[in-house]
């Protein structure tokens, strides 16, 4: 401040800078609560690998490309319908697949009836059944089956 020309040694100090200690503090505490949920979200929700997704994670293997295309089928027990199926063809994937708890069949056939050996699972509510169908395609049951049309990544 100055008086006729000379500094008195007086100062003020934050006034007019805008600056809110207490807005500035819920900011911060916004802030870390926005971070604490992000985090919590991405450690409890449900996925493949961890209790809560309820149904089948199941590896497969190439879809050889003499067999027109490959669909994974997961069964019903009780009366043989169709549960899931996934199509694929190319390279190797893994598959998730939501189910009701209960007993399925999960097997893969290729277009041209080459097929992968299934297996008998059970599933319950909370968890997942982790598979992997192998490696070994055999070969068709019958000669000059009509292809189904399998089409690469179709949803059930």
């Amino acid at each position: 401040m100055r008086y006729r020309g000379h500094d008195c040694g007086v100062k003020a100090t934050g006034i007019g800078s805008g600056r809110n200690p207490t807005h500035r503090n819920a900011v911060i505490t916004a802030g870390l609560l926005l971070g604490v949920a992000v985090i919590a979200l991405v450690t409890l929700w449900p996925r493949t690998g961890s209790p809560g997704f309820t149904g089948v994670a199941v590896t497969v293997p190439g879809c050889p490309p003499d067999v027109e295309g490959c669909r994974l089928f997961v069964t019903n027990d009780s009366d043989g319908s169709v549960a899931a199926h996934r199509d694929w063809s190319g390279g190797p994937l893994a598959v998730s697949m939501v189910l009701q708890p209960g007993g399925y069949t999960v097997w893969a056939e290729g277009c041209t009836a080459d097929s992968l050996e299934g297996t008998v699972i059970t599933v319950t509510s909370g968890n997942h059944a982790v598979i992997d169908l192998g490696n070994f395609w055999q070969l068709p049951a019958f000669v000059g089956r009509t292809c189904p049309g399998f089409l690469a990544n179709a949803s059930p």
